[in-house]
């Protein structure tokens, strides 16, 4: 189960004082404590947006809980706009989190622009990423109609043979309009579910099986997406020298 981003408070700050009263530790605040009940009594794992408190410092945080309790948690690593006068950027790298269906990873909302994340993810095995989002109207990019973010994750589903569920939002807060089209997106690049309305509530389901993430990624007999990789010019990750932290020439 994937919920969109900060889904337990709402997206929009307009103080720190504000900020701070909303935020819980992860996972010992009351809202991780209630995904963790819910994860048990229905057998699931949950992907959920939260505001996290570590000592003075705020994250914008996806939890991730199960029926055996809290699994883990990552931190977006790409602010977007005023997120940076409210969060630290997230610090915990890019876990990898082997659940009994699959290697997953995570994703926050303006993470997916950036396409090292998922090629990271994508190296590290994973089958499926969560993306907790809260995909906004950004000019005439992104609107309603036109949810570009939405077929920006079916690109990368697409060059990197992972299964994208995304979960957005929709309506209007504080005069922020958030897009919706939340979707669950094959390897191949189909929608298995959505993109979902900007106006209506709903709730995406699709069955997947998870081999096809490895299967999509050979294109041909004579292409595969990761042996194909020119990694004596560039690293397996950024395309830096991971021993000297330069770019390669």
């Amino acid at each position: 189960m994937v919920l969109p981003e900060l889904c337990n408070t709402g997206y929009i700050y307009n103080s720190h004082e504000e900020l701070s009263a909303m935020a819980e530790p992860v996972p010992d605040g009351p809202t991780t404590e209630e995904w963790i009940k819910a994860a048990k009594k229905f057998n699931a794992y949950i992907f959920a947006g939260i505001t996290e408190r570590d000592g003075v410092r705020m994250y914008n945080t996806m939890a991730v809980v199960g029926p055996e309790g809290f699994v883990g948690k990552y931190r977006k690593t790409h602010l977007w706009n005023e997120e940076k006068l409210f969060f630290e950027p997230g610090n915990l790298g890019f876990p990898v989190f082997e659940l009994p269906f699959g290697k997953v990873g995570c994703r926050i909302c303006y993470d997916g622009c950036f396409p090292h994340v998922t090629s990271i993810y994508a190296a590290q095995g994973v089958d499926i990423i969560c993306d907790c989002t809260n995909w906004v109207v950004a000019g005439e990019v992104q609107t309603c109609e036109k949810p570009t973010c939405a077929y920006t994750a079916q690109a990368l589903s697409v060059l990197y043979g992972v299964f994208t569920v995304c979960a957005d939002r929709f309506g209007t807060e504080r005069d922020c309009t958030f897009i919706g089209a939340s979707c669950i997106i094959a390897p191949s690049g189909d929608f298995l579910a959505g993109p979902a309305s900007h106006n209506e509530p709903g709730v995406l389901v699709a069955e997947i099986n998870v081999t096809d993430a490895h299967n999509s990624r050979y294109w041909t007999p004579y292409n595969n997406m990761f042996t194909d990789r020119r990694t004596d010019l560039y690293d397996a990750y950024f395309g830096y020298d991971p021993k000297t932290g330069k770019r390669v020439e």
